[in-house]
């Protein structure tokens, strides 16, 4: 096959793939602007929030690589049943980790949020923030077997549905919910995170109705799910583990930053008073949160064409 002849299947496969990790940075990015016009400091309480828990997010999209590498090749292979084995024991495999890093953030997360240095005038939204958006864990981990299993087939048109309905409806819940519109309840900070996870859930709807419904290859099934044999879970993810551990020092050196930050910003409080009174405390942190957007958009970019090769090279 001609060299010329792949960049076509590259880019039919990693738009949609890329589109879809760019999801994150719309909805935050989304966040961030609407709250930005409500309280001064909602860019520093939602970083300070979704830092340590996107360390979560890229460990999920690093190791669950290792189940797209592995439906890719047995479908190249023509061994259809066994890429289906691999697709069905991830959605109970990842579901299970996710559900543990639920319990960690629902539990611990105010404490980590102290421990990286959140400054105490915005603790209470930074906590708020999370609490909420901590309940994406509750089906994360289903979400990322979904789009593993598509990446794996190479139908990726229903993730970039998913990514154009989330995105659109998180607009208009943001709207909504910041700032009470409409005669909906104005929750602010709080708001943003709801609309978020909302948009997440209806989005994961979306792609497990498309799951359901695929002809492709193999057909997925909810009974099947549940009988489906843990090893070929073992297997994926030790595939996909060092570009987890990988991808979590990556975004954990952001976490330190942050932590960096947040004290050098009490610093400088605590010994100039009128820095404080002119440009206020969380200056730096916001600049780092448009920063840190702008660093994780090129990264997905680089992603997506990522993932489009493993398929190709898989196959």
């Amino acid at each position: 096959m001609k060299k010329k002849s792949l960049l076509p299947q590259i880019f039919r496969i990693s738009l949609p793939i890329t589109l879809n990790m760019l999801t994150q940075f719309a909805l935050q990015f989304t966040d961030m602007a609407f709250v930005g016009h409500y309280n001064k400091d909602g860019l520093s309480a939602i970083l300070n929030a979704m830092i340590p828990v996107f360390v979560c997010y890229t460990f999920f999209f690093a190791f669950s690589k290792g189940t797209t590498i592995l439906i890719a090749q047995n479908i190249g292979a023509k061994k259809y049943q066994k890429a289906k084995r691999f697709c069905e024991i991830s959605f109970l495999g990842n579901q299970s980790i996710s559900f543990v890093f639920f319990i960690v953030w629902i539990v611990f997360g105010r404490d980590i949020l102290v421990l990286i240095g959140t400054h105490e005038s915005i603790l209470a939204l930074s906590t708020g923030y999370l609490q909420i958006i901590c309940f994406y864990f509750l089906f994360f981990g289903i979400e990322n077997a979904m789009r593993s299993f598509f990446e794996g087939i190479g139908f990726t048109l229903p993730i970039f549905l998913a990514t154009i309905i989330r995105i659109s409806l998180n607009i208009i819940l943001d709207w909504l919910l910041i700032f009470g519109n409409m005669g909906f309840p104005e929750l602010g900070v709080e708001g943003a995170a709801l609309a978020s996870l909302l948009s997440l859930f209806v989005g994961s709807v979306i792609l497990f109705v498309f799951v359901l419904a695929n002809n492709r290859y193999f057909k997925v099934t909810v009974k099947d799910i549940f009988r489906s044999n843990i090893r070929y879970f073992i297997r994926a993810f030790f595939l996909g583990l060092p570009a987890g551990i990988e991808l979590v020092l990556w975004s954990s050196g952001h976490m330190v930053q942050l932590m960096l930050l947040n004290r050098v910003q009490l610093f400088y409080i605590d010994r100039i008073q009128l820095l404080y009174v002119n440009v206020g405390q969380n200056l730096l942190t916001n600049a780092f949160a448009i920063y840190n957007l702008l660093v994780r958009f090129a990264l997905f970019i680089y992603m997506g064409i990522g993932v489009a090769a493993v398929n190709l090279v898989g196959k």
